[in-house]
Formats: C-alpha cells, structure tokens, sequence
C-alpha cells in the first residue's frame, strides 16, 4: 500500500469517525415578531387602538378611515383580532348579513379596553 493510499483511507476513516460524534445543537435564534403578538405601529395595533378610543360598532370602511391603513391591512387585522377573540363580529342588520361591524371584545373589568376605573373617571 503506497503512503498516497494510506492517507486517503485514514482520512475516510476520519470522516467516518467525525460522522459518529455527537452533533452540537444550534444556538436559539430570537425571533423579534413572535407569533400572536402584536408589534407596535402595525395595522393591527392601530385598529386595536381606534377600536378602544371608539365606542360602538364600526364597518371595516370607517376602521379604513379611520386608521388611514390599506383595505388588505385592516381586514388582515381584522381576521387576526377574530382568530384571537379579542373582536366581536357581527351582521350588519342594515345591510347584508355578509357586511360586519366590529367592536372590541369587553372583557370583565374592562369597557372598551380600558380599565372600569378609567371609564368612570372619564366620565
């Protein structure tokens, strides 16, 4: 066997080796949008945001005007903030069923988003 060939096969008999050896694992990455979270000054923080300072029933135009969004971005948030429960939806009696208005989701000690105590304070 010439020193050429004794080489190669120790360095296959390496590679074979190295491939036995336990894997290390990679680092965590951080992810800066996790999911379910709103980022500040995306279209969903805005309609979030319009939705709280409004009281009632909104149609997706009004929120479209209002926040001076895309009609793609808000029905987007719109969707998310469903998916969540955080916005109720319902049938527009005055149009179609199909036509929804939105308002925040009222949660218990809360009106509008806000704490009761605000609310009452404002008032």
């Amino acid at each position: 066997m010439s020193a050429e060939q004794q080489n190669s096969l120790i360095a296959m008999l390496q590679q074979v080796v190295d491939s036995q050896k336990p894997r290390q694992q990679p680092p965590k990455r951080f992810n800066p949008r996790p999911p379910g979270v709103i980022q500040s000054g995306s279209a969903t923080d805005a309609v979030v945001k319009f939705l709280s300072k409004s009281p009632g029933l909104k149609t997706e135009a009004q929120i479209v005007w209002a926040t001076k969004r895309t009609h793609s971005a808000v029905s987007w948030a719109l969707l998310r903030l469903r998916s969540w429960g955080q916005v109720d939806a319902i049938g527009d009696p005055s149009r179609n069923s199909r036509y929804l208005r939105y308002r925040l989701k009222v949660e218990k000690g809360e009106a509008n988003g806000f704490p009761l105590e605000t609310q009452a304070a404002k008032w």
